[in-house]
């Protein structure tokens, strides 16, 4: 019988504890490596992959460093309505940091440490939190284990693809966070907060003996507000993960009702009310993202479509054909233990859910390494120690220990190449996870000598992050948050290029605004449309192409110089 609240044992927890100091450590090396290689001229930048988002993330926790807790659009120059609840983790984590420092300058250096202190803690919450819940599938500690490090750093073959570039499509498990655990571990706090809210909150929804139970029952109740008190959780962290939260619950009932062959009143009953509370989060961000028209542009370009089903089949072969081993199992185990059916709806929807057409497909393969990370450890247990019955504990050979240790290696190989280009990154000193030390200290100066919260024009990668260190507003700077941002990145170039007449620059300068953005069409408001000051910089200069760049362009003729140092310079529109 699946017991309501497993068996977990002292030592159980101290060796998971050391699993997550492992980890931690693991993850944290090679960002101590890069910051140790830094240098006056090049400074990390805090990433070592997703550098663009994770610019974001440390902008919006400047969103409440600045004791703001309303977020609004900043990678644009359109003034956008604040929304609150959106981004809310970053924006509280922000606030803490507020407490402590509040010298401008040694603010950007703190929100990076910030941000790793985040990721440290809910990566080792997550990681608690995940085995809590595999101990619900289980009473053998060694699959419990191997379980765990499978949906820790488990992967598929997009090593093989990165190491032999066959290929030119970067596999799901490179690329695809909420499909894999490790890159969440390696530097998305935000999403290690959801998944573990998640995990916990599935697991309050299991019940021992769950067939038998009333759906009046008073604990089983509980357990339903307990669990929508987590699903909310998650939400706050990232709204359209509720969507994932409904579906697993509709596959995990449809699961239980053909292993069962009755209909699970009272897992419907909690699920259902645990759905319930979710229920006004949703409408809020519903409306939030419909009735807002920037934020529902925001959405409309968030795109993020599913890789081809032959990406996914390389991504997750490995770990599938050792859980194929165990379906049978759990299917058999479903029939009496409805908690069992939880992993085989939650598989069997998966497919389905990745390719519902919405723009963000593949977001929703949230969360499904966890049941086929333990589908799977079970699965190498029936191989190798050919335990076929699941419950007898076979003595330990020594020979079957390293074999099963080649097989968990085999499926981590892509968290080994993730720490070792992590590791090269750091020792290479490349952009975008290296900054120009001049490129810093001119934000320095802008953020200390220029009005706050005025539109600057720089190039893509400049503006991306310039909201880390400012509190000025790029013209274009991150794909979804930039309002029509392929049209203002074309003009930035042609800008740069110096492509545009007079006429067109002038434009630009006084309304580079889209006007069905703006909530008022007082001069108020329009005012913070235009273009106050240009920065021309390294990424400007690589704009230009490969021919030598004139010593004087016909756009610096609309400019005056206000701070020049190190190839970096300033300039303020003249008005």
């Amino acid at each position: 019988m699946t017991p309501a609240a497993p068996l977990i044992t002292r030592k159980e927890w101290n060796r998971v504890a050391g699993f997550a100091l492992f980890v931690v450590a693991l993850t944290t090396l090679p960002y101590l490596l890069a910051w140790s290689q830094q240098t006056p001229d090049r400074i990390f930048a805090g990433a070592l992959f997703g550098a663009e988002d994770a610019n974001s993330y440390l902008a919006k926790m400047r969103i409440g460093w600045r004791g703001e807790w309303a977020f609004s659009l900043f990678y644009t120059p359109e003034p956008t309505t604040p929304e609150y609840g959106v981004f809310l983790p970053y924006i509280a984590a922000g606030q803490i940091v507020r407490l402590f420092v509040t010298d401008p300058a040694q603010t950007p250096a703190a929100l990076l440490i910030a941000y790793q202190v985040m990721r440290i803690t809910f990566d080792a919450v997550l990681i608690l939190a995940l085995y809590r819940f595999i101990a619900h599938f289980t009473a053998h500690e060694r699959v419990r284990y191997n379980a765990l490090a499978l949906a820790c750093l488990g992967g598929g073959l997009g090593w093989i693809t990165a190491v032999f570039p066959i290929t030119t499509a970067a596999m799901p498990d490179l690329t695809i966070p909420e499909g894999f655990t490790f890159l969440i571990l390696y530097g998305l706090p935000h999403l290690a907060l959801a998944r573990a809210a998640l995990l916990t909150g599935l697991a309050a929804l299991i019940v021992a003996d769950d067939a038998r139970l009333s759906p009046s029952d008073g604990s089983s109740l509980r357990r339903g507000v307990m669990a929508g008190v987590l699903f909310n959780i998650v939400g706050l962290c990232v709204p359209f993960y509720m969507a994932v939260i409904y579906a697993v619950l509709g596959f995990w009932g449809l699961a239980a009702w053909a292993a069962h062959r009755r209909f699970p009143w009272a897992l419907f009953v909690r699920a259902v009310l645990a759905a319930a509370l979710t229920l006004p989060l949703l409408i809020y961000t519903a409306l939030i993202f419909t009735r807002n028209p920037a934020f529902a542009q925001w959405s409309a370009q968030n795109l993020l479509f599913s890789p081809p089903p032959w990406e996914y089949a390389l991504a997750y072969a490995p770990l599938a054909m050792c859980a194929a081993l165990a379906v049978r199992h759990f299917w058999r185990s479903a029939q009496s233990h409805i908690a069992h059916a939880l992993l085989i709806g939650w598989l069997a929807g998966a497919p389905i859910l990745v390719y519902l057409p919405i723009n963000v497909q593949r977001r929703l393969a949230e969360g499904v390494i966890v049941p086929l990370a333990i589908l799977a450890a079970w699965g190498i247990r029936q191989w190798i120690w050919r335990d076929q019955a699941g419950t007898a504990s076979p003595p330990v050979r020594k020979g079957n220990t390293v074999r099963t240790l080649f097989v968990l290696m085999f499926l981590c190989a892509t968290t080994v190449l993730w720490i070792s280009t992590g590791a090269l990154a750091g020792l290479v000193k490349a952009d975008p996870t290296y900054r120009d030390g001049a490129e810093l200290r001119a934000f320095a100066w802008m953020q200390a000598n220029t009005w706050s919260k005025t539109n600057v024009l720089a190039a893509w990668a400049t503006g991306n992050a310039i909201p880390v260190y400012t509190d000025l507003r790029p013209f274009v700077g991150l794909g979804p948050e930039t309002l029509l941002a392929e049209a203002k990145e074309a003009q930035t170039i042609a800008y740069f290029r110096d492509m545009l007449t007079p006429a067109e620059r002038a434009a630009l300068y006084e309304s580079p605004c889209t006007a069905a953005w703006i909530t008022s069409g007082s001069a108020v408001e329009l005012e913070p449309c235009r273009i106050t000051y240009v920065f021309w910089g390294r990424h400007e200069r690589a704009l230009w192409g490969d021919t030598p760049i004139p010593d004087v362009l016909n756009w610096q003729n609309d400019l005056t110089p206000i701070y020049q140092d190190g190839g970096v310079t300033v300039y303020e529109v003249n008005r």
